[in-house]
């Protein structure tokens, strides 16, 4: 009966932990923030190393992945077979965006151009609209992130 009460409780933790990872609200920054606070200070510190504003961060992982934490670039195949290194990181891409093209980190639009085209001039018809729906949905973010910026900036305690 202990063995059994174990397992039972064991998979009720594995249960809430799966449910408590997907995001409720995803169309107000606010709403993210508050269900998963410390994403807006590791936001906060990207923002601070690259430059890359928060609003313009979230709005291309909600376009790249929907908020999905299992989501991962695609795998490079080794001898056209065997799953190997991901294709990309975006580590940093904003900041090199800026250096090499010379855009602006508030220019949402061509930022994403130059993330989903890479660093040409050449652009991709498909593209054009998804870079449109990534600066609509940072704008709306910059103005979301403005209205519960004070509230953010506060120091919270993390117990766990």
């Amino acid at each position: 009966m202990n063995q059994l009460k174990k397992y039972f409780l064991f998979f009720l933790f594995l249960i809430l932990i799966v449910c408590s990872s997907v995001l409720r609200n995803t169309v107000n920054a606010c709403a993210i923030f508050d269900e998963k606070y410390l994403w807006y200070k590791f936001a906060k510190s990207t923002e601070k190393k690259w430059g890359a504003p928060v609003e313009l961060q979230m709005a291309i992982i909600k376009k790249e992945s929907g908020y999905d934490w299992l989501a991962r670039p695609e795998r490079t195949k080794l001898f056209k077979v065997i799953p190997w290194k991901r294709k990309s990181s975006s580590l940093g891409y904003v900041d090199q965006t800026y250096k090499k093209m010379k855009v602006s980190k508030k220019n949402y639009f061509r930022q994403y151009l130059y993330y989903y085209n890479g660093w040409t001039k050449r652009t991709r018809p498909e593209s054009i609209p998804y870079a449109k729906e990534v600066s609509r949905t940072a704008k709306k973010y910059r103005a979301q992130i403005r209205k519960c910026q004070s509230k953010l900036n506060r120091n919270k305690y993390i117990i766990f």
